[in-house]
């Protein structure tokens, strides 16, 4: 029997949040927080508040997809 997939949370946010940043800790904790509740979590793979909410799921021992951009690696902040 094989074992049923976690519904999946998309998560999309700002890049500029930073560790030390209150949105960045948030940011964190949502992830922990989706992880301990039974969901998988997607982001756009960069920094800001998608980083920290796929750590906190990592930390948590949460599944973590990242989905990127290449057109996004061209842009200039």
């Amino acid at each position: 029997m094989t074992t049923p997939r976690r519904p999946i949370i998309a998560v999309f946010g700002g890049s500029a949040a930073q560790p030390d940043d209150p949105l960045y800790r948030r940011a964190r904790l949502l992830g922990e927080a989706l992880t301990v509740g039974g969901f998988a979590v997607a982001s756009g793979g960069y920094g800001g508040v998608m980083e920290a909410v796929s750590l906190g799921a990592h930390q948590a021992g949460g599944e973590v997809h990242g989905v990127g951009c290449h057109i996004l690696t061209h842009r200039s902040p």
